[in-house]
């Protein structure tokens, strides 16, 4: 709390003992220029040409006096304007208090000010009774520093709703017909600025806000004038502040702001709007509301207080539902706005479609912080949007025990604008770190923008996720936590107006540990020239339904590290595991951990028709790592995939626990590939596949880099161990049954199958070898060895060898 309000609230709370030894009470009921109404007899001057306070309660039978201000009376109560000439208007200045306790203050409807603090300091003390001011504009604090109002209404000992200040009605209680502006600390002009207001709503006041007009504009239509409420309207060192304390509440009909104006002599405007205390209530049912417009504003819900923005109800006027108005933090692009919901505190955009949309950093800067037991609970079917136009900047942290909840099927957007020519791009952020973020709707993270959503820990949940959407920016980290995709998870694109984007979009997803669980189907990469990567280097992932594409239309990378686990639960016969999908697509799938996928089959480079069969797509994949793939239904590289141990560039081991099958296309221009990378540095000395189901090789080629190694007889790469092994028709397609190498013939007396060449260096090729045992013939294994420069063995050493492997040479047939 800044120490301005404490003194302004120390102020306050001396005001019943030093208030009445010189003030002048109402002693009937009339109007204020009336001096028989007064004791003394005259008319008090509470301004700053006069000294004199006031006190306004009730008669001997407790009856309520009420004490009327004419609008446009000449001469005024004191006041005058910048050039020193009498006013009309009505104010309180100079040190001077008016209080209500028990009576009714009333001003008739007009466009007169009423101004509390005009020139010097002055208070409103609204103890017990009603205070009606129906007029143009309530300015509190209004020309320079020393001219700070100060506004209490209720004294906290009375029951709810006993003191009243309205803006909306006269003073018999109707409306009044037009609109009124609430303004805490105004200017002047460059002359006279600095000043602030202070407005206490306490348990048992009530703050009834100006209402809006609804005129005809002539032409069918309807023109919907608003009532304003300015907390820190111009630029001030002090931040003025409306407190709405426990039991407190303020009806707003309008448009409600903070820090309304920018930059001006040097000082921003600051408004504080803080709601502190069970029952301390605001509601808002017409018009914008902002946190920090041009300037910089807070808002501060907390103990059980509550904010609500309503509907808008049917307009009697017009017949009709008036518009939705936008809800804003860092309105305009100087904008800075922060609001913080803790201890049961509740921000809360109620039941209807035109509540108006929540934007964080619309042009400006915008941070919401949802602490213990605070919400930000949205029921409306308008959206949220964090970080709106290019330059802004939205952040929302939802903190230990806090909830960002969207009731609805209403949709999340993080990082909406892409840059401009003189502005980057916006920039959303949500952050959770033991709170919950709770949606029914669609959460968009990169939306031509940049965004990004964080779990550190504790929940996020939302219906589907769409990262990377037109020329957007999206990045998710789940560190911890459980995050749970009820819908779709489209990572680099989306489907619906997006569809037929070809704009550069990146989405990145990472995952270090916690539980995903994404229930429908995935697509890495989804849209053309869209690129998507998912890591997930920890912690667990699970897919309950539909397909996975790794590069559907655009490019897209799956990486599963050492200690993390994706269990693919799908259990359709359709529901595939593609890495590259459809025509012109590029995917990548590297699995360091574990993959388990259920029932259908994971398909490389493969793609497939309505059946689920044809190996009928251009779009490449790659299929590589360390780890271990059990799919049920097998693995498939296709006539534009691509499998290797490791990466392309690394070696590696890869377990298949399932069926292999490398298929080509009859007259297809690519060829389903076995690569291997060859590495002196690696102990296993090149990349291996390790299947523990059958292995089909049928129009395959084997390709690779050579990167050194052993060479010769002896040299020895495991390439392929398998429980079944390749047949004698399973052959890859560029494997020679001829070589001109100088130890071709002894190779072939070894008992080998064929020669390769890859990366440059020819390789003797034996499918029946046996890992386990080292033999080069009666087993399941397919081992290369490095032909390589190496001198001529002398012919003794080449008969022995000869007459050796003609007894250990033993070819098999298909299992």
């Amino acid at each position: 709390m800044p120490s301005r309000f404490v003194v302004v609230l120390s102020i306050l709370s001396l005001l019943p003992a030093s208030l009445y030894s010189d003030t002048i009470v109402a002693k009937g009921s009339g109007n204020w220029h009336d001096p028989l109404i007064w004791d003394p007899e005259f008319r008090p001057m509470t301004g700053t040409n006069g000294s004199d306070s006031v006190l306004i309660g009730t008669d001997e039978n407790g009856v309520a006096r009420i004490v009327t201000w004419v609008g446009g009376t000449a001469g005024g109560v004191g006041n005058v304007n910048y050039t020193n000439g009498a006013s009309a208007d009505f104010g309180v200045d100079n040190g001077n208090t008016i209080t209500v306790d028990g009576g009714i203050l009333a001003h008739t409807k007009g466009t007169n000010w009423v101004r509390i603090g005009n020139w010097g300091e002055g208070t409103l003390d609204i103890k017990d009774g009603k205070v009606f001011f129906p007029v143009g504009e309530v300015q509190i604090g209004t020309h320079g520093t020393s001219a700070n109002g100060i506004v209490r209404i209720g004294d906290g000992t009375g029951a709810a709703g006993s003191a009243v200040m309205n803006l909306w009605a006269t003073a018999d209680g109707n409306w009044s017909g037009q609109t009124t502006t609430l303004n805490l600390g105004k200017q002047q002009n460059n002359t006279f600025y600095g000043s602030a207001g202070f407005l206490t709503i306490e348990s048992d006041g009530l703050l009834e806000g100006g209402a809006h007009t609804t005129t005809s504009n002539g032409t069918g239509g309807w023109n919907y004038n608003q009532s304003v409420t300015r907390i820190g309207y111009y630029p001030s060192a002090v931040e003025s502040v409306l407190l709405i304390k426990a039991g407190g509440r303020f009806n707003a009909h309008g448009t409600v702001e903070m820090g309304s104006s920018g930059i001006l002599n040097g000082m921003t405007s600051k408004g504080l709007l803080h709601l502190d205390g069970e029952g301390a209530l605001m509601t808002l049912d017409f018009g914008e509301f902002n946190i920090g417009r041009d300037g910089v504003g807070r808002m501060i819900i907390e103990n059980s207080a509550q904010f609500i923005k309503s509907t808008n109800a049917l307009d009697a006027t017009s017949g009709v539902i008036p518009k939705g108005f936008g809800n804003n933090l860092g309105r305009a692009a100087s904008g800075v706005g922060t609001l913080t919901i803790r201890t049961n505190g509740k921000f809360i955009r109620d039941t209807g479609g035109n509540v108006g949309d929540l934007y964080i950093g619309a042009s400006g800067q915008g941070t919401i912080y949802i602490e213990t037991g605070g919400e930000l609970i949205n029921r409306s079917t308008n959206w949220d949007w964090l970080g709106v136009a290019a330059g802004s900047v939205g952040k929302v942290y939802v903190s230990s025990g806090g909830l960002y909840s969207v009731v609805t099927t209403a949709q999340i957007v993080v990082g909406r604008d892409a840059a401009n020519a003189t502005l980057g791009a916006a920039t959303g952020l949500i952050e959770i770190n033991g709170g919950s973020m709770v949606s029914n709707g669609d959460v968009h993270i990169g939306q031509d923008g940049n965004g990004t959503l964080r779990l550190i820990s504790g929940r996020a949940e939302m219906l589907k996720l769409s990262m990377g959407r037109g020329a957007g920016n999206g990045l998710v980290e789940v560190q911890g936590g459980e995050m749970l995709i009820k819908g779709n998870s489209y990572i680099g694109g989306d489907t619906g107006d997006y569809s037929a984007n070809t704009s550069l979009g990146t989405a990145t997803f990472n995952q270090s540990g916690g539980i995903v669980t994404a229930t429908n189907a995935i697509s890495i990469g989804l849209g053309t020239n869209h690129t998507g990567t998912v890591n997930i280097t920890g912690g667990e992932f699970y897919h309950k339904i539909s397909d996975v594409s790794v590069g559907e239309k655009g490019a897209g990378y799956l990486y599963i590290g050492k200690d993390a686990k994706f269990y693919e639960q799908a259990t359709a016969s359709d529901a595939y595991l593609f890495v590259g999908r459809l025509n012109g697509s590029q995917g990548t799938m590297i699995v360091d951990g574990y993959l388990e996928k259920q029932n259908a089959s994971v398909r490389v480079g493969h793609g497939n028709d309505a059946a689920g069969s044809e190996n009928n797509t251009t779009g490449r994949g790659t299929l590589g790592g360390s780890g271990t793939i059990k799919s049920l239904g097998g693995v498939y590289i296709g006539s534009y995939g691509t499998i290797t141990g490791g990466t392309m560039t690394s070696v590696g081991a890869l377990t298949i626990q399932g069926n292999l099958n490398l298929v080509t296309n009859t007259g297809a221009p690519s060829q389903s590939t076995l690569f291997v990378n060859f590495d002196r540095s690696s102990p296993m000395g090149a990349d291996r596949i390790i299947v523990t189901g059958e292995i089909y090789v049928d129009g395959a080629r084997i390709d690779g880099t050579w990167g050194g190694g052993d060479t010769g007889l002896e040299s020895r790469y495991w390439i392929v161990v398998s429980d079944t092994g390749l047949g004698l028709s399973d052959f890859f397609t560029n494997m020679v049954w001829d070589s001109d190498h100088y130890l071709a013939s002894d190779y072939w007396n070894m008992g080998a199958d064929g020669f390769v060449n890859i990366g440059g260096m020819d390789f003797a090729m034996f499918y029946g070898a046996d890992f386990d045992t080292g033999a080069l013939t009666g087993g399941n294994d397919l081992m290369l060895s490095a032909m390589g420069a190496v001198p001529e063995p002398g012919i003794s050493s080449l008969a022995f060898l000869g007459f050796t492997c003609l007894f250990m040479r033993r070819r098999r047939t298909r299992r």
